[in-house]
């Protein structure tokens, strides 16, 4: 795990840090309505490890990402990060494991205690 820790000293120097750990850069500032919990929201992303392996990728796929935020349909990172950006904002996230899979494997591919990177758009909000 150590080595996740420098590559984000290494990388993320000019990330901001919110009150619950997770790191994020606004690459574009969004300029629609704001989500909160109880929203639909449709979101685009990528999804990484932090050693630069794509686990998930929505545009790839042509799939948008559609759910009601707040009732935990996905990692706690994501609830976070969504419910302080607006339509239109992009960000890249870095999700510590407690608020991604924690401390058991999720997948082959993400592991127990895993930081996970998205690069996430927020398309629309409901």
């Amino acid at each position: 795990m150590a080595w996740q820790f420098e590559i984000i000293d290494r990388d993320c120097k000019d990330f901001e840090k919110d009150e619950s750990g997770i790191l994020y850069k606004v690459i574009k500032q969004g300029n629609g309505k704001c989500a909160k919990n109880g929203d639909i929201v449709r979101v685009d992303y990528e999804g990484f490890l932090l050693n630069g392996f794509k686990f998930d990728s929505s545009l790839e796929r042509g799939n948008i990402m559609e759910f009601e935020l707040g009732l935990g349909r996905v990692i706690k990172g994501w609830e976070i990060m969504l419910s302080n950006m607006c339509e239109g904002e992009e960000r890249v996230i870095i999700i510590p494991p407690n608020l991604a899979y924690g401390d058991r494997d999720f997948t082959s591919m993400i592991k127990a205690n895993s930081f996970l990177k998205f690069n996430i758009i927020l398309r629309k909000v409901n």
